[in-house]
């Protein structure tokens, strides 16, 4: 009948998809009058590479059949990007319309990396500062204070960038190649540049009077 099952015999030497009629046989007593029809599939296995995911088990499937669509793997970091025929991921397996080969077979995963920020601020600089998008994974080069839209306080240059605005958090540099795995927020952190000033003493109406000496913004200089 439709949809029974058969045992006891030897398919070694049956032909996937062909279609064979056998005589019943009950508890050893041939019944020639009882025909059974059947259609022989072989299984195949199909594995499921997880590359670097959680595991996924095997399946046994009949070749001509779909391969049924197992529950997503997950990865840390990583968004599961669907399942691949091909190591290269090229070629997207369609578990509706492709159907078991007749050979063993591996399906392999796609992951992207989940997008994170990374967000520039002035810290007492003006300008509106800089967020970037980047995947989970990959490298990412710090940018200079132009680049991140940033503007440096008078007489201030960029020594890099702080995860704090006091600088007490961790330090970073220009050009410095990171691999983002999180959310990032950087503080500009500013120190007084190179420009020089004279302080000029004037008498007021007394005699002397003299020129100090180069100091820099911020430095206190010797009365004269």
């Amino acid at each position: 009948s439709s949809g029974g099952i058969i045992t006891g015999i030897d398919v070694s030497n049956l032909v996937n998809g062909t279609t064979y009629r056998i005589k019943a046989t009950v508890d050893g007593i041939a019944y020639p009058h009882r025909i059974t029809t059947f259609t022989y599939y072989k299984e195949f296995t199909v594995t499921f590479e997880s590359n670097g995911g959680s595991a996924v088990q095997s399946q046994q499937v009949s070749v001509g059949n779909n391969v049924r669509k197992p529950a997503d793997p997950t990865k840390s970091g990583y968004q599961f990007g669907g399942w691949y025929k091909d190591q290269n991921l090229q070629t997207a397996w369609d578990f509706n319309n492709d159907v078991m080969p007749a050979n063993n077979m591996t399906l392999y995963a796609k992951w992207g990396g989940n997008a994170h920020t990374i967000k520039y601020l002035p810290n007492n600089g003006t300008g509106a500062g800089k967020t970037d998008s980047v995947n989970y994974g990959d490298r990412y080069s710090i940018l200079s204070a132009g680049s991140a839209n940033v503007i440096a306080p008078a007489y201030h240059v960029l020594s890099g960038w702080n995860t704090r605005a006091d600088g007490n958090g961790t330090t970073y540099t220009v050009g410095q190649q990171i691999t983002v795995d999180g959310d990032l927020t950087l503080y500009a952190i500013w120190n007084w540049g190179d420009t020089r000033f004279n302080v000029t003493y004037n008498a007021n109406g007394g005699s002397g009077g003299a020129v100090g000496p180069e100091v820099l913004p911020g430095q206190t200089d010797r009365v004269h």
